[in-house]
């Protein structure tokens, strides 16, 4: 038995080309003969059973013909040329839009088996091998296949990561349907309202919803609270909390100073440390920072047993001024948001305001949406800071299970390189899926997540994903190169043609290797596609579905006119 050719390989053409020639010449004998023979039958000439005995009849003079049977056959020929007509235009109405540009390329990318294991209606096994409860559903959605029209999606183990240009859809045809494709907990960022207002409608029949809005983005006021030093029970989560801040404050690939810098990061960790220790605020801790001398911070790193900090704040206060005022003034950067007021109320205890405990919510069904704009002083040090508590806790409540999360925590990290600036996501991205921890990271570009984790980390992050996605928007050549050869190459067929004194003319074809999609290509996918990388499967070309598809779509509409209503009213 011959080796089954792969998707985008063709049989060599020269080999074809004289059946091709008998088989269409057949079919249009066919044609003729059966045309002829009904327009005999038509008109009353009464022809013989078999069509083709009449058609010798008609070769050999046997057999009759007439007028009515011409005119017959004259409403056959119009009736075949009205639909010829018809079917060009509905082609020529498929070629103007914009998708049937690539879409004629999907069957060269993959055939539905090779991509069988991304097939929401194959997941269902897969989540109940996991042991993920009914009400999560299959896996997480991405669309529908263009080879095949299936629906697909990832497992409950897998994580995602997308790169995609602004207004390409990722919005409406992705996070929203990932958010409600679940019944557990959801966890999702953004630096925009649209996610809250389509999903807090559908989601709040699921369980309850919250939204952290300190720069008012949705205009929602502080019901409840959440500060950083809860998380903080050591140094080593100390440590953690101030690379958040320092992330957001500024760019992996920014010039800093070693020495400060440095310094500052420690300083702050030990406040840190002592406040939560000390049961202070994070007003405390920014207070502190501006008053050197305040020796409240050693005092109560003294009394909770923390040396090693207590010593780390006395070494900076005594350190000469100058160098005193550079660490100092660096530990008052990594806490310029605090200078936010209206971040306030959403950090420290009040009236009417209930503590957000991510312990429960993990084991919840909730959803918690944060918000928040880019830029120092924007809430992006409270979001990662939030977002790291929640996954931490889902890290712990999994192990309380036996490894992984029975109700899996979906993370869908939208603007993530803006907002939720994380260091340590590159390395999380390696085993979060296995815990039952889904990340869904977007990003806008590929050098967008360079600025942030650097070259390595994004390549780590990358690579470590199981399903890595490209929509529409890709600005960066070199990462349009990298895709173009990741989704391969395709067989084309090519036709020469000949003359000659002795034989005349000839037509040769021959079949020659093409990038599937070239660079330019992959810049210029059309909204509605994207182009899914999967562990050890071949590319598949996707339909991106718009929320207005989902059953939920009324309700979506409800809460999009309720939430956007309400604003303006």
């Amino acid at each position: 038995m011959s080796a089954q050719r792969r998707a985008g390989r063709l049989r060599d053409p020269n080999s074809d080309t004289g059946l091709y020639v008998l088989v269409g010449s057949l079919l249009l004998i066919v044609v003729l003969v059966l045309t002829g023979w009904a327009a005999a039958h038509l008109a009353g000439l009464n022809p013989p059973a078999n069509p083709f005995a009449w058609a010798s009849q008609i070769v050999t003079g046997r057999a009759s013909w007439s007028g009515g049977a011409t005119a017959v056959v004259v409403v056959f020929v119009v009736i075949l040329l009205a639909t010829a007509v018809a079917a060009a235009a509905i082609y020529r109405r498929r070629g103007n839009d914009p998708a049937a540009r690539v879409d004629h390329l999907a069957r060269s990318m993959s055939r539905p088996k090779d991509v069988h294991e991304l097939a929401m209606s194959g997941l269902s096994n897969d989540a109940r091998r996991l042991g993920v409860s009914p009400e999560c559903g299959a896996g997480v959605p991405i669309g529908k296949a263009v080879n095949g029209r299936a629906p697909m999606g990832t497992s409950w183990e897998w994580t995602q990561l997308w790169v995609m240009g602004p207004r390409a859809g990722k919005t409406s045809c992705l996070c929203i349907p990932q958010v409600l494709a679940t019944g557990g907990p959801v966890l999702a960022t953004s630096n925009k309202r649209d996610l809250v207002d389509a999903t807090a409608g559908p989601r709040s029949q699921v369980g309850l919803v919250r939204i952290h809005d300190p720069q008012g983005l949705a205009g929602g006021q502080p019901t409840w609270w959440w500060s950083p030093l809860s998380y903080v029970t050591d140094s080593t989560r100390a440590d953690e909390i101030v690379s958040l801040f320092a992330a957001a404050t500024r760019d992996v690939t920014a010039k800093t100073d070693a020495y400060f810098d440095t310094a500052a990061q420690t300083l702050v960790a030990a406040l840190l440390l002592a406040a939560a220790k000390g049961e202070r605020s994070m007003l405390d801790v920014h207070r502190w920072v501006r008053q050197p001398d305040d020796r409240e911070p050693e005092d109560l790193l003294i009394a909770a047993g923390e040396d090693s900090a207590s010593i780390d704040v006395e070494s900076a206060r005594t350190k000469t001024p100058k160098q005193r005022d550079g660490i100092y003034g660096s530990a008052e950067n990594l806490l310029s948001w605090l200078r936010n007021p209206s971040l306030i109320p959403w950090i420290t205890p009040g009236e009417g305001r209930v503590e957000f405990s991510p312990e429960r919510f993990v084991r919840s069904t909730d959803t918690l949406h944060l918000l928040s704009k880019e830029g120092p002083g924007s809430a992006r040090a409270i979001t990662a800071a939030l977002t790291v508590a929640v996954t931490r806790a889902a890290e712990e409540y999994g192990i309380e299970q036996g490894g992984r999360l029975a109700r899996p925590l979906l993370c869908v990290l939208d603007e993530a390189a803006n907002i939720c600036r994380w260091p340590q996501l590159p390395d999380l991205y390696s085993h979060y899926g296995s815990r039952g921890i889904i990340l869904c990271t977007y990003l806008q570009s590929w050098s967008q997540g360079v600025r942030v984790w650097g070259r390595e980390g994004m390549k780590q992050m990358w690579d470590a994903a199981n399903l890595r996605g490209i929509g529409p928007g890709i600005g960066d050549d070199e990462f349009a190169g990298t895709i173009s050869r990741l989704i391969g190459d395709h067989d084309v067929r090519t036709r020469s043609a000949s003359t000659s004194m002795r034989s005349g003319g000839s037509t040769t074809q021959q079949l020659r290797r093409e990038k599937i999609l070239d660079v330019d290509e992959v810049a210029s996918l059309p909204r509605g596609r994207a182009v899914a990388l999967a562990s050890g499967m071949p590319a598949v070309l996707v339909a991106l579905e718009h929320w207005s598809s989902l059953p939920q779509a009324d309700l979506i509409r409800e809460g999009i006119a309720y939430y956007t209503g309400q604003e303006s009213a």
